[in-house]
């Protein structure tokens, strides 16, 4: 048994072949790459298709969807083409049968939608079972020469059906609609050109083969694409015609509406003709101030824009850029052209197949390939032509052979035992028995053709006796004149020439001027670049209302600051750190404007602003913090060079709680009913705690007072208290909106919604559950206080709360209507004093009675937005 499978493995290694991995990857993947090169990726010269173009326009040739006839369901071609051409995925041959239909990218398209086949806008074609199709007439010329020799053709995948391997295409279409691809190291892309120049530079080329490329291109000007626009390159162009390789500069076209200050994109570069939403986005958003990381305002890359709309529709292209008010509009396109796509580049590189071979081509070249195309065919159809003319007048010879011996064949006819014996008369003289004697010499001597004997057999005898002598004559003679003509044709290069001149001339008067007329402008212009666009400085108006809500106008309103464009709004967070809100780059403001957090892209417990923050005018703020202590700081010291969005400032252990602009002609302010002359506070930098001038505060109301006559005779000294250091307390909290201390006692007394001890406090997490089923969990260091002040905020002004009190690990929620929810504590967040809370226990429908301790509850944990039941 051993010795046996021995001897089988022996055996086996015996079979098995050796080989280096490397050597054999590399030779698949080369395998590989040249099938797809061949049979998937890269158009032919010749008809300037891809194989799943080609077997599209098979089957609806082939299948009669024509122009003249009715259009057909796009799903039952795609799956006609699948079954019978190309094995390929469903989606993908609609996608290609669409781009052929898509006259943003397609000069001449050779397929027409009945449907929504998308648009240049960026839309997608209809699904394949809503869409319907045919040929235009340029698919139907693709047909007029179409079967088999004339051009080539070659079993299908499954062996079942013939196929053509190339299109008996009558006009150079690889340059007219262009072409592209892509496959293993090899890419393809050819822009579309205008079919009039193309045709006229293709007869010069027939006519003068050695002139040069500049002198084609005399005629065949440059790319023409079907978006409009611009190429701004022109004088590189005959560099790139001359090599087939080459880059070439698209852009689209702009125009400025002085009246309502805006900018209108017309046209498109031919690279976003189908993904103009794209376009659209990326100059939105180039126009935008973005956020960074850590929440870091990046400005836009391109100033002086407040809007950007899209109104394109049937009426064409319009995208609206409108304009700040005094920027240079000249300016703003040159930053479009440089910025954005509206301005980039087309590669241009003339790969393509020729009989799946893979060749590099130049404008002469490829004349000079689709010219020996045409020739071919030229010969291929005249040689088709020439044997059915030769069989036709080999048929005309027989028939004026039978003029003569009519009788003789009638007789035979006659007694014929069917026609295979009367054919074999015809061709053989032989003599059925009952036919005359005295025909007999005559039909002794019948030599006819097989060809010519199977058409008099099938001839009845009544059309024998009445056929016209003459007619078969004239014939004859017009026969051996096309015959003469095909077989010039077919040997006579010169003939051949003239024929496809004529032949592309007579395309050519088919194409109306005026519908063909150029459409990109050729020009010569510098690369847009990056410039300093400098905005001017203008007047703006900004407010900022209870609500945080922020309005930047150019017109005054109630309530507004006037300011300039360069100036910043510095809105102070109670950490005591400026974030610059550049008007520069900001957006002007619709309706009661936007909320602070939206345009800073940050969530944070803002406290106060200065709409002056600039380094042209001197302008100070009031700073005020919990602890009492305020200062007034010069507001230019806020506006860095870098135009950083933050600077730190204050004592980050005591907390900012008000910044109010002070007017230049102040001589007075009023703080929560205490009055004070400007002169008594300290003027500090931006990281100063300046002087202390109160008792410890929760809020600060403050009136300035411009009138020294409505100061009073004596006004509030500076308080002295001193810092509660490890002082010992106790905080009570009512469910309001503000936390009561009492200072004498160690431990709580008498009711409260939640009392604590202050050290206690200090290392604890409450939860708040607010009487509109919001919630939030505070640490309580929040409540730190720096004096032994008798109240602080405790909560976001005008909140109430139905619950204060440490964080159980779930919470129940109960309900007016009798139902509750149970939640686990740990999905609501921490927030800070002024937070609103998340909607923990929030509910339009329901309203929320109570809240308890859900550790002794029977119901299941639910999400926060789960209704009660």
């Amino acid at each position: 048994m051993v010795k046996a499978v021995k001897k089988a493995v022996e055996s086996v290694k015996e079979k098995i072949d050796e080989v280096d991995f490397s050597t054999t990857f590399k030779k698949n993947y080369y395998d590989y790459g040249m099938d797809v090169i061949r049979d998937r990726a890269l158009p032919d010269v010749r008809d300037g298709l891809k194989p799943v173009h080609r077997a599209i326009l098979t089957e609806m040739l082939t299948s009669h969807m024509t122009s003249k006839n009715k259009t057909v369901k796009v799903a039952k071609i795609t799956g006609s083409v699948i079954g019978k051409w190309h094995p390929h995925g469903d989606v993908a041959v609609a996608d290609a049968l669409s781009g052929m239909a898509a006259d943003w990218r397609n000069t001449m398209p050779a397929i027409e939608v009945k449907g929504n086949n998308g648009s240049i806008y960026g839309d997608p074609h209809a699904a394949a079972r809503y869409i319907e199709a045919r040929l235009t007439p340029t698919g139907d010329a693709y047909g007029k020469k179409l079967k088999r020799g004339i051009v080539p053709y070659e079993p299908n995948f499954d062996g079942t059906l013939m196929m053509p391997t190339i299109l008996p295409a009558q006009l150079p279409y690889l340059l007219i609609n262009g072409g592209e691809g892509i496959a293993v190291g090899v890419a393809s892309s050819i822009p579309p050109h205008n079919p009039i120049e193309v045709i006229n530079a293709f007869i010069s080329y027939v006519k003068a083969p050695k002139q040069t490329t500049a002198e084609l291109m005399t005629i065949l000007k440059g790319p023409d694409f079907p978006s409009y626009g611009e190429i701004i390159n022109k004088d590189e162009l005959p560099a790139i015609y001359e090599s087939g390789l080459g880059r070439v500069r698209v852009r689209g076209r702009i125009r400025y509406d002085e009246k309502n200050n805006t900018l209108h994109i017309y046209e498109i570069p031919f690279t976003s003709a189908g993904y103009m939403d794209r376009l659209v986005d990326e100059i939105t958003v180039a126009t935008m101030e973005t956020t960074g990381k850590g929440g870091k305002k990046i400005a836009p890359k391109i100033l002086g824009v407040t809007d950007v709309k899209n109104h394109s529709g049937k009426d064409g292209i319009d995208i609206a850029i409108k304009l700040k008010k005094g920027v240079d509009h000249e300016a703003i396109v040159k930053e479009i052209f440089a910025k954005t796509r509206m301005e980039t580049t087309l590669k241009f590189n003339f790969s393509a197949l020729n009989d799946h071979r893979l060749k590099q081509y130049n404008l002469k070249t490829y004349f000079k390939d689709y010219l020996a195309f045409q020739h071919e065919i030229l010969v291929n159809e005249y040689t088709q032509e020439k044997k059915e003319l030769s069989a036709r007048m080999e048929i005309v010879r027989g028939l004026l052979i039978l003029q003569t011996v009519i009788d003789e064949v009638v007789a035979s006819a006659r007694n014929a035992n069917g026609k295979d014996e009367l054919r074999e008369v015809l061709m053989t003289g032989k003599i059925l028995d009952g036919v005359p004697k005295k025909y007999h010499k005559k039909i002794s001597k019948f030599r006819f053709t097989e060809l010519q004997a199977e058409n008099i057999s099938n001839l009845p005898i009544y059309r024998i006796n009445k056929m016209d002598y003459a007619a078969l004559i004239d014939e004859g003679k017009q026969i051996q004149t096309d015959l003469e003509y095909a077989e010039s044709i077919i040997n006579n290069a010169t003939k051949r020439k003239n024929l496809i001149i004529r032949r592309h001339k007579d395309e050519l008067k088919k194409l109306d001027p005026k519908v063909f007329a150029r459409k990109t402008a050729l020009l010569n212009d510098d690369v847009s670049t990056v410039s300093n666009l400098e905005i001017p400085e203008s007047p703006l108006y900004v407010g900022v209302d209870k609500y945080q809500y922020v309005r930047i106008e150019e017109k005054a309103f109630d309530g507004a600051v006037k300011t300039t464009n360069k100036s910043r709004l510095g809105f102070f967070d109670n950490t005591g750190i400026c974030w610059n809100l550049h008007l520069e780059t900001a957006s002007l403001t619709k309706n009661n404007g936007t909320l602070v957090n939206q345009l800073l892209g940050s969530e944070r417990e803002y406290v106060g602003w200065s709409a002056v923050i600039s380094n042209k005018d001197l302008h100070y703020g009031l700073f005020i913090f919990e602890d009492g202590n305020m200062r007034i700081t010069d507001m230019r010291k806020y506006m860095t060079k870098t135009k950083a969005t933050k600077v730190a400032s204050g004592r980050s252990d005591i907390k900012l709680i008000k910044v109010v602009d002070v007017p230049a002609d102040a001589v007075g302010v009023k703080i929560n009913g205490a009055i004070f002359d400007i002169e008594q506070f300290s003027v500090n930098g931006v990281s100063g705690h300046g002087r202390h001038m109160m008792d410890a505060l929760d809020h600060a109301d403050v009136e300035f007072i411009t009138d020294a006559s409505a100061m009073p005779a004596t006004v509030a000294k500076a308080a002295s208290s001193a810092p509660a250091a490890n002082a010992v307390g106790v905080a009570y909290f009512d469910g309001s909106d503000t936390l009561k201390f009492d200072w004498s006692e160690s431990e709580p007394s008498r009711e409260s919604m939640f009392a604590i001890p202050y050290p206690e406090l200090l290392k604890t997490t409450l939860l708040f559950v607010h009487n509109d089923g919001k919630a939030k969990r505070i640490e309580g260091s929040q409540f730190k206080v720096s004096t032994k002040r008798k109240s602080i905020q405790a909560d976001k002004k005008g909140c109430q709360s139905i619950y204060i009190g440490r964080v159980p690990e779930t919470m129940v929620g109960h309900y007016s209507d009798g139902t509750s929810k149970r939640i686990e504590t740990k999905l609501i967040s921490v927030q800070g004093k002024a937070g609103g809370g998340v909607r923990a226990f929030y509910t339009q429908k329901h309203e929320l009675v109570s809240v308890e301790d859900g550790q002794s509850s029977t119901l299941p944990t639910v999400s926060l937005a789960t209704q009660p039941k």
